[in-house]
This record gives structure tokens, sequence and C-alpha cells, in this order.
């Protein structure tokens, strides 16, 4: 799905989303709103949203909650000279490993802790992707995918904003990092074959040796040089291309709903920060800081507080 069709689905998103609540056609997934106001004494209300990946509201490109991660994400990328997008996919045949949020946390951490210590990456930001596009519309939305646009096929695969710009060796660059993912997936290899070997000396199994033939074929077919990482930047002048990358990754792409993701995925913190005072946090969680619009008329910053 091109950048553009992500930038027109988003403006669509916000449009569908204006009309539903000045008309008071709240969402499904709402649970209410919240009442705020500021020291001058002006009153407001937010409504609030599940927030949910799958939901057929929130997991719409330009809701509220989309809308959110782009203004908190946004607010953090515009203050490089130049915004590196860096996409880490995972192989195809080893996926199943990442079918494990102790793995995806495991493997995010460590590339993340890699990046800051090896590569001098101050700043960043990271999310997941679950899913690709649906396989028979390309994204466009069918019958198939229940017009989401989105695939229901496992393709986790991370995607990383950083402070960071033009590299004249890419693939030089890159290659230290694909060294490093191409051992972690080896090691994952090897761990499974150990405790597989573990378990046939026990109980004298012939199916998991049958498996553990096809894990040393998995194990010697990881090449370093095969690793797929793909690297771009944007210069902090092109700032429409700056909020579509921005709005490409906070994108949901969970939007079939399979319970085994439900729960493999409960409690998974997807969005990451670095770099900043608070340093490596869930940036979902971080609270809004909002000024009253009617106070700002007259030239005064009243901060808007919240209540439960």
């Amino acid at each position: 799905m091109s950048l553009e069709t992500i930038g027109t689905r988003y403006k669509q998103g916000q449009q569908y989303f204006a009309e539903r609540i000045s008309r008071g056609d709240i969402p499904v997934c709402s649970p209410g709103y919240v009442r705020g106001s500021c020291q001058g004494g002006h009153k407001y209300a937010t409504f609030q949203f599940c927030g949910k990946e799958y939901c057929k509201d929130c997991g719409l490109d330009g809701s509220p909650i989309h809308q959110r991660r782009v203004r908190r994400w946004h607010g953090k990328a515009v203050q490089w000279d130049s915004l590196g997008y860096m996409v880490v996919t995972i192989p195809e045949e080893l996926r199943f490993y990442f079918y494990d949020a102790q793995v995806l946390r495991d493997f995010r951490f460590k590339l993340l802790r890699k990046l800051k210590e090896s590569y001098k990456i101050k700043q960043g930001l990271a999310r997941f992707h679950w899913f690709g596009d649906c396989e028979v519309c390309s994204g466009a939305g069918c019958q198939v995918c229940t017009y989401t646009g989105a695939g229901d096929y496992w393709h986790p695969h991370l995607n990383i904003l950083m402070d960071s710009g033009y590299i004249k060796d890419v693939d030089g660059y890159l290659q230290p990092l694909r060294v490093w993912i191409a051992g972690y997936l080896r090691k994952l290899i090897r761990d499974d074959i150990n405790t597989r070997k573990q378990y046939v000396e026990k109980y004298a199994d012939d199916e998991e040796l049958e498996i553990i033939d096809d894990l040393y074929r998995r194990l010697s077919s990881v090449k370093e040089n095969e690793m797929n990482i793909n690297y771009s930047y944007v210069k902090k002048s092109e700032q429409a291309k700056v909020m579509n990358r921005v709005k490409y990754v906070t994108r949901s792409t969970y939007r079939r709903f399979n319970e085994d993701v439900k729960k493999l995925l409960h409690n998974f913190r997807n969005s990451i920060v670095w770099g900043w005072k608070r340093g490596m946090v869930d940036d979902e969680s971080e609270p809004d800081i909002l000024y009253c619009p009617a106070c700002e008329k007259v030239g005064i910053k009243h901060k808007l507080h919240w209540h439960r």
C-alpha cells in the first residue's frame, strides 16, 4: 500500500468520525466520555474509545486512536534534521517462532539495544506491524477481508523511525545488523533443537526426530545476506513525507479478528520510544498535554485537566 493511499484513508477516517460525533452517533466501542476543565473555568468533554486494533472503528486509518498516535509520534519525529525509516522483516519460514509474545519482546529489545549501542542511534520509535495487506485485493478492500484491506497471514515486521539520515553505503551499514539478526534466529533454532532432543531421549518419539531434521535444514538456510532489512530517509524539510511515514507506521494492521492473536497480544506494548527523558516507554500510555483553546485566543496558556 502506497504512502499516498495511507494519507487519503487517514483523511477519510477523520471525516468519518467527525460526522459521527457531530450528530451524536458514538461508536459502539466507546464506554462514554471524560469531563475536563481549565483554570479559566471553561469546561470540555472528550470521548473515550476501546483502542483495539481489530475494532472496526478504532482500527480505521484516521480514527481518534490513530490520530493520537500520529500526533505523539510526529511531535517527536519533527525534532530531527532527517527521519530514518527502517523495516526489519522476519523470514517467512521462521515466523512461527515469533508467534510468542516473549520472543517478540526479546527480539525488539535486543535489536533496539544494538541500534543504540553499535549504531549510536540516540532517539527513535518502534512499532510492529502484524499482518500485511489482503492477498486478494492488495489492501483496496474486498468481501474476503470484510473491506478492511488487511490480510490474515501472520507477517510480523518491525517498523523503526529514528534520528538518522543519508547513508552512503547502505548495504555495508546494515551488514552488521544482518549478521546479528541471523545469529539471533540461529540461536532460536538451536534452542528448539536441544529441547526436542531432550524430549526424544526421554520418549523416543520418531515424529520429533523428523522435526529435528527439518530444523537442521532451516538452521543451514539462515544466511546473513538474506536478512530482509530496508532503510530509507526523509529530510525534515519534506514535511508531507515525514507525516505520511508516521501515519503509515502507526496504523493498525490487525483488522481481521482472530481469537488466538488477541490472546497472543494481550497486554503487549507495541509502541516503543527511546532517547527522551522517560527512556524506553509505551508511547501510547503518555497523557496528552492540551491547552484550552478559549484561553489561547486571549493569549493565556491554561492546561486542560481531565477528571476521572
